[in-house]
């Protein structure tokens, strides 16, 4: 407010300040409409917030009480004079106008965003989609007329814009029907997977480091995958925690996976041939902006600053923690489910070394479960389930048992558990007597996996304990 320089005349031009009149007055310098409106918003927002008599007069009370002698209800006519004159000045260059849509509705488009416009006075100072706390980037065409891109899902939608004020109040919402026939859409929980992370990369080789690579968390990568329908938009999609980058604007056709690479040099020297599957651009910045070995929080965020992505991965047991800097990747078992990803159990270590970016290092069953086509006395779905022969070890020592087979860890499409009996009639769930241990990783696309119960809880001197291979898919 230029009060102070005018000399207390409440009259005094609103551009009677040098330098507000070089950013905002002048028709000559680039930009000035578009300081002009924010400053004409500012002005309004303090004349109806605290440049009034309503406002300063608690003020003038309390001063009165301490100097009586003072004309406090003249100063207090000041402040409204000067409010008047600044809103009077303010209407004559900029009309004042309700907030509203002008764009018809139904809009009809054919892609993930659409192009609102309408009407707004200079109080607007954001522009929101409804259910958003993020504002939209805004085009004031003029002092009043704006427009905004909004992301749109594919068929018939309505969409609430909000205008907020200086002091971030709702002003006024509107609302246009979006009707999209493309068959793109926006990013979301439904239809963006994280299929893998590379967190903690196995040490360079030294070919690696004659490259000039010798920091082993360059070969960090991150996919991510389609598990839509429809294809995919990642305009203003962003990662905001674990590491923070805003993706490309491209499209990830349905079922497609796309790779985010911390250096892109590195990835492609350990994964030759890799490049039709990385985005533009790394995420790497000097030795910041990676992912934590230890495991931390990712967050990916949609353009309205909704998560699309939420969870914390860790290097500790009950998660993989063989991709901890021994070679494997964290992949994501069957991602086209859309699995929880906070949930460990969701999780496996890569079947090979280095990860399998690109593409996924699942093998699915195919055939009659109960089969026996190698005739090694063994059903052909537990056959799929264990790597080589299982090597089912039964250990006791002290006062412990312990239980122990090689899982074949390409094989995420079934679920291996243990069963307990003591008449080999009837089986009960030996997950209630056995804990589990932290896997070994066996370096051949398997891991042993663990079990250990106390003697004294088991249900007798004698019993027996088999695997249960169930098909989840």
């Amino acid at each position: 407010m230029d009060f102070g320089a005018a000399g207390g005349n409440p009259t005094a031009s609103i551009f009677a300040n040098r330098e507000c009149s070089k950013l905002a007055n002048s028709s000559s310098t680039p930009g000035n409409a578009q300081r002009r409106r924010i400053y004409f918003g500012i002005l309004h927002d303090i004349v109806t917030t605290t440049w009034n008599s309503a406002y300063m007069s608690n003020y003038t009370t309390h001063l009165a009480s301490l100097d009586s002698r003072q004309n406090w209800a003249g100063k207090l006519n000041s402040f409204d004079r000067r409010r008047n004159y600044v809103l009077t000045q303010i209407n004559n260059s900029i009309a004042p106008t309700n907030f509203s849509i002008t764009t018809p509705s139904p809009l009809t488009v054919a892609s993930s965003t659409a192009t609102v416009s309408g009407k707004g006075w200079v109080n607007v100072r954001e522009i929101r989609l409804a259910g958003s706390s993020d504002p939209r980037a805004v085009e004031w065409m003029d002092g009043n007329s704006w427009a905004v891109n909004i992301p749109v899902a594919p068929g018939s939608h309505a969409y609430r814009i909000e205008a907020y004020d200086f002091s971030g109040e709702l002003i006024e919402t509107d609302t246009i029907r979006v009707d999209n026939n493309g068959t793109v859409e926006p990013a979301s929980t439904l239809n963006l997977a994280v299929s893998e992370l590379m967190y903690n990369p196995s040490a360079p080789t030294a070919a690696e480091v004659n490259s000039g690579f010798a920091d082993a968390d360059l070969f960090e990568f991150i996919e991510l995958t389609n598990i839509g329908t429809l294809d995919v938009d990642l305009t203003e999609v962003s990662f905001t925690a674990g590491i923070n980058y805003d993706l490309p604007a491209i499209v990830i056709p349905s079922g497609e996976r796309v790779i985010l690479a911390r250096n892109r040099d590195a990835f492609l020297l350990r994964h030759p041939g890799m490049a039709p599957f990385l985005l533009t651009g790394e995420y790497g910045i000097g030795d910041t902006n990676k992912l934590a070995n230890g495991g931390e929080l990712i967050v990916i965020q949609d353009g309205l600053g909704g998560d699309i992505r939420r969870f914390t991965y860790n290097d500790k047991f009950p998660w993989p923690n063989v991709s901890d800097g021994d070679g494997p990747s964290l992949v994501l078992i069957a991602p086209d489910t859309n699995p929880d990803h906070a949930l460990p159990s969701n999780w496996r270590a890569s079947a090979i070394s280095g990860g399998n970016p690109g593409s996924s290092d699942a093998k699915s069953f195919v055939g009659d479960p109960n089969a026996d086509l190698d005739n090694n006395g063994v059903r052909d779905l537990v056959d799929h389930a264990l790597l080589g022969d299982g090597l089912q070890i039964l250990t006791f020592s002290g006062s412990t048992v312990g239980f122990e087979f090689n899982r074949d860890l390409a094989a995420d499409d079934v679920v291996v558990g243990l069963q307990v009996s003591t008449d080999l009639s009837n089986w009960t769930n030996g997950s209630e007597l056995f804990s589990a241990l932290d896997p070994i990783y066996l370096g051949t696309g398997g891991q042993r996996i663990r079990y250990e119960a106390q003697s004294s809880e088991l249900p007798a001197e004698r019993f027996f304990i088999r695997l249960q291979v169930v098909l989840t898919k």
